[in-house]
């Protein structure tokens, strides 16, 4: 079983329960923050923001890393979820005229927070699943959290060279399209950048957890 850096997983199991993950060693001249003793009050929403390309294994750590464990309901909120409900497939979702592509971006933004926000005030514990590569997007669902005093935690996913291979091994109709994943592999060193930009801030998020996938 893989083991956690000890500095994250104190306290909550989670860490020690993942099957087929570890936290990859942290080279940055940070290191991410160390969890905080943060009480959950009854009824107090709890939610997790994934961050990571597409193929990197968020998925995956979802189904193995036991958030339920405390007896709270877990809902997992996906933007390729909500594409697939909506079209059948991830590869229809992404048409090559703008203006639609555009208007099925913000409509699926739109579904996505609302979704987010509807379990937080039930005071579920919600998983964000989606890349959440640009600052903005995060602060975004921070904002959404704060706003309804639920705790917020953040889970990086830095496996991301494996992950164009692990994209191209779905489902073609669970395939992010090749063009969209290269464009997401640009944009991942910036995503780097902007998380440690803001872990030297400080108090933006409740965990910070580094995780990396096994093959």
């Amino acid at each position: 079983m893989a083991k956690a850096d000890s500095s994250e997983s104190s306290g909550t199991g989670e860490s020690s329960r993942l099957e087929n993950f570890a936290s990859k060693p942290i080279d940055w001249k940070i290191r991410a923050t160390p969890e905080r003793e943060v009480g959950r009050r009854s009824g107090q929403g709890r939610l997790l923001i994934l961050c990571g390309v597409p193929g990197v294994g968020k998925s995956s750590w979802i189904k193995d890393a036991d958030l339920g464990n405390d007896g709270i309901e877990v809902e997992v909120v996906s933007k390729d979820a909500i594409r697939n409900e909506w079209f059948g497939s991830l590869i229809l979702s992404h048409p090559e005229d703008q203006r639609a592509a555009r208007k099925i971006f913000n409509d699926v933004r739109k579904e996505f927070e609302n979704r987010l926000k509807n379990g937080l005030e039930s005071g579920k514990t919600l998983v964000a699943d989606a890349t959440h590569l640009h600052s903005s997007s995060r602060a975004e669902l921070v904002n959404i959290a704060r706003e309804r005093e639920a705790i917020v935690e953040l889970v990086v996913f830095s496996d991301s060279e494996a992950a164009l291979k692990r994209n191209r091994s779905r489902d073609i109709d669970a395939q992010v399209p090749a063009q969209a994943a290269e464009r997401f592999q640009e944009q991942w060193p910036g995503a780097i950048r902007g998380i440690k930009g803001e872990i030297k801030a400080g108090d933006l998020y409740d965990r910070v957890q580094m995780v990396s996938s096994r093959d």
